[in-house]
């Protein structure tokens, strides 16, 4: 939502991180509060007032080596390698 439709609904527009948290990221607050170590009410305040920069940059890095789906949860990307903690996917050298 633009900030002028925020405004016509006497709402306050969300923050960045609101934005990258939810509609990039794809985290509800309850598992954005456990990855970064705060919480739910601290995470509802970022939503409304904006985060540290390390918070938002927190979940970017997380985003990029996550894969995204529950099936394939404990797999990470690591330097173009998909790893599910310390084993390596792939071909041998």
């Amino acid at each position: 939502m633009t900030e002028t439709k925020a405004k016509k609904r006497g709402r306050k527009p969300k923050s960045t991180f609101y934005h990258l948290r939810w509609h990039t990221v794809g985290l509800n607050e309850e598992r954005a509060a456990e990855l970064l170590g705060v919480s739910v009410e601290e995470i509802q305040q970022w939503d409304r007032d904006g985060a540290p920069l390390m918070a938002e940059r927190l979940l970017q890095l997380w985003d990029h080596k996550h894969v995204g789906h529950d099936s394939w949860d404990g797999w990470t990307f690591s330097r173009g390698v998909l790893r599910r903690g310390k084993l390596r996917a792939g071909r041998r050298k």
